[in-house]
């Protein structure tokens, strides 16, 4: 008899483990409260024009394509993903842009024009870090489910290269001198809401994969990527179950049985794998006894949040998929939003551009334009009716 598995949200890493799990002869169901798949990959439709309404581009794309051939399927069976050249224009307050490809020597070129001195140190910046990927990427695929798996040789290989009390400002300080060029290698903390100055520095390594293996765009949106993926689980025999809430997980013990919904129901399973935000699933889905407390939740550090625009426009632009905007004293906006907790709209803002690479979001000759400012998270009572207009 196959073992049942209840994964509580459809967002990529609830149908990644449902896919993987199917394929390996599971029987699997998928509760999602929303209407549709995608959680944070999901989209919003304003009249004809469509939106991501989370992350904009698909970096390594082999590890998606790996997930999908584990499951026997070919990814480009279900999307079409296009490289993008340049990966952004980056734009600084003194009118400076720089452009960098993930042709090695198209950026080359780009830092002698704009910061000629940064060459020999983005070198070797590319030299250091492709060391220190190529020895901490095993150990992304391993599990950690106990004490003894952080003895395994490719987490205990890894760990010399995590500097793990370092910062990625600090790290970057090593190799350029440039206020430019360390903007350009360290704005991708960004994507996970934290300041360079406090974000741990094995996240150099994004800009390094950025550089490495570029940035990817999916045609209609990074959410036709799991779209994909629900129709791969269904193609496997599982089940996605939308609009359908769960309300709590039911145990025996330790052991997880099942999950009780909020319309009554209860489903009894082997497994019950959690795809929900941490804080949430520990205030509400676990009902024993649990290692954090509300209390507990409340006292942690959470990433910062974000002002966004989603703007049908009738025209289109011309100017890159990808724009950062950097406005005068960076380090004191990022501690504004991450420290202080005071919003700001001065010192750096993304522009999505996608219609010049995707003509499948807007009509004809219309662009659906998403504008997003970094901002302090909820923790700290901010009235945005009242300043909401200066930052439009």
């Amino acid at each position: 008899m196959k073992k049942k598995v209840a994964i509580i949200g459809a967002g990529p890493g609830g149908l990644t483990s449902a896919m993987l799990l199917l394929s390996r002869g599971y029987e699997v169901d998928i509760y999602e409260k929303d209407p549709a798949v995608g959680g944070r990959t999901g989209r919003f439709l304003l009249g004809d024009y469509l939106f991501d309404i989370g992350p904009t581009f698909l970096m390594l794309p082999g590890y998606i394509e790996e997930i999908f051939r584990l499951a026997g399927r070919n990814i480009h069976d279900y999307v079409e993903v296009t490289p993008l050249d340049p990966l952004y224009r980056l734009s600084y307050d003194d009118g400076t842009e720089f452009n960098p490809s993930p042709d090695m020597q198209k950026t080359m070129t780009e830092i002698k024009r704009v910061m000629p001195g940064e060459l020999d140190n983005y070198l070797r910046f590319r030299h250091d870090e492709s060391y220190r990927f190529n020895r901490i990427e095993r150990s992304f695929k391993i599990p950690y489910c106990s004490l003894y798996d952080f003895l395994r040789p490719a987490f205990i290989e890894a760990l010399p290269q995590m500097d793990v009390s370092g910062s990625l400002q600090g790290r970057l300080q090593k190799y350029f001198s440039d206020e430019k060029m360390r903007l350009a290698m360290t704005f991708q903390t960004k994507y996970i809401g934290m300041s360079p100055w406090q974000a741990p520095s094995a996240y150099s390594l994004i800009s390094y994969i950025e550089y490495q293996w570029g940035i990817h765009h999916v045609t209609g949106g990074l959410n036709r990527l799991t779209l994909a993926m629900s129709k791969v689980v269904a193609g496997l025999g599982g089940r996605v179950h939308t609009s359908t809430k769960v309300r709590h997980i039911i145990s025996k013990g330790k052991k997880a049985v099942g999950i009780a919904l909020e319309d009554g129901r209860t489903i009894e399973s082997d497994y019950v794998i959690i795809n929900a935000d941490f804080a949430y699933a520990m205030s509400n889905l676990i009902q024993t006894k649990r290692k954090y407390t509300d209390a507990d939740l409340k006292r942690r550090k959470y990433s910062c949040s974000t002002f966004m625009l989603y703007l049908g426009v009738k025209k289109k632009y011309d100017m890159p998929h990808h724009n950062l905007i950097f406005g005068e004293h960076f380090k004191d906006y990022m501690d504004e939003i991450t420290m202080t907790k005071r919003p700001s709209a001065q010192s750096l803002v993304y522009v999505h551009n996608p219609a010049v690479t995707d003509s499948t979001l807007a009509p004809e000759g219309k662009s659906p334009i998403y504008i997003l400012v970094p901002v302090p998270n909820n923790k700290v009572s901010i009235d945005w009716d009242k300043l909401k207009h200066s930052f439009t």
